[in-house]
């Protein structure tokens, strides 16, 4: 059975002690990562609503100014936290299922669908999922917003794979995208609906990633 992947989370570097006047170049370039740090820690443990600029100020120990200069307003720090983790979760799953050349079309399906899940299961990426999803109601653009770019996230990885595969074979996609689309949302859909009735194991998401592919690839000559 293969190991779960690990995610890495690229913490901001130790603060430093807070200087007056203009900051340098290379303090200035650590500013981003703070913030998002910040922010990603709070949103995840105070929710979305709880969370203010102040408090992600005060916890990057940075100013306020300093952060409005940046995000104008919390959507668009939120949005800005999301891209960076959801480039990191990309990055985990292209890592640990890297494109490989002389697949088939029915194995690199498989292998992407697998790397798909085992993103999904991370600890990470289930609070980020319930953070939004606990705060639609409140902010239905918040929870659109994020599931787009999940989404978006992980079809581009899919339909690269797909694209890759297609000429591999010497059957070329033409429309890997929607192929890849309609892989990744049923993966996500299938994790969120098993999850609300307990822990979804490794094996239940390899059968049912097998059950998907298979399907798929019945309806192959409309691809």
């Amino acid at each position: 059975m293969t190991a779960r992947p690990a995610i890495k989370t690229v913490h901001a570097p130790a603060r430093p002690a807070p200087r007056r006047g203009r900051p340098t170049a290379a303090r200035a370039a650590a500013l981003e990562p703070l913030i998002l740090d910040a922010a990603r820690a709070l949103f995840l443990s105070r929710g979305y609503a709880n969370t203010s600029m102040d408090a992600v100020a005060a916890r990057a120990a940075v100013s306020k100014g300093t952060v409005y200069a940046r995000y104008p307003n919390k959507g668009e720090l939120f949005r800005a936290v999301a891209e960076e983790r959801l480039a990191a979760w990309a990055a985990v799953s292209t890592s640990s299922y890297p494109a490989e050349n002389g697949l088939d079309i029915a194995d690199s399906l498989l292998k992407r669908a697998l790397g798909t899940l085992d993103i999904i299961r991370l600890p990470e990426v289930q609070a980020f999922d319930h953070m939004v999803l606990s705060e639609a109601k409140r902010f239905p653009e918040l929870t659109r917003l994020f599931l787009e770019l999940q989404h978006r996230s992980f079809t581009n990885v899919m339909a690269e794979e797909i694209t890759l595969a297609g000429r591999g074979d010497g059957s070329p996609v033409a429309d890997a995208y929607g192929v890849a689309l309609v892989i990744a949302t049923s993966l996500i859909s299938w994790f969120r609906m098993e999850s609300i009735l307990g822990e979804v194991s490794r094996e239940a998401g390899e059968q049912f990633a097998h059950r998907l592919v298979s399907l798929c690839l019945g309806g192959r000559h409309s691809w």
